[in-house]
């Protein structure tokens, strides 16, 4: 997951947190790579960089309820509009268009 999740985390998830990202396309090549790493494995099946959308089986590695769930992606997402000074590109609106997808 990306650095600054472990540091928000730390900091008992206060929403006063603004964590230090200078670089907004690398902070979005770290919530891919995680992004892609938590999602189930049958959705990995799909072309390159892409994942898989359809009733391919269990969500049981999405399945987090309380604070370490869902929170932690949205939170990620909003930073990484915020870093590119809330024009982040293409990349940010397919990872929107896919936690959409899968919530």
């Amino acid at each position: 997951r990306p650095v600054q999740v472990g540091e928000w985390v730390s900091r008992a998830r206060t929403r006063k947190y603004k964590p230090s990202i200078t670089d907004a396309a690398k902070f979005g090549e770290s919530f891919w790579k995680w992004w892609l790493d938590i999602n189930p494995g049958w959705r990995k099946e799909a072309e390159e960089g892409k994942l898989f959308r359809g009733n391919g089986g269990g969500w049981e590695s999405l399945d987090i309820p309380g604070p370490n769930g869902f929170l932690n992606l949205l939170m990620c997402l909003k930073w990484w509009a915020e870093a590119a000074q809330n024009s982040p590109g293409s990349r940010w609106l397919e990872a929107v268009d896919d936690a959409t997808w899968v919530l």
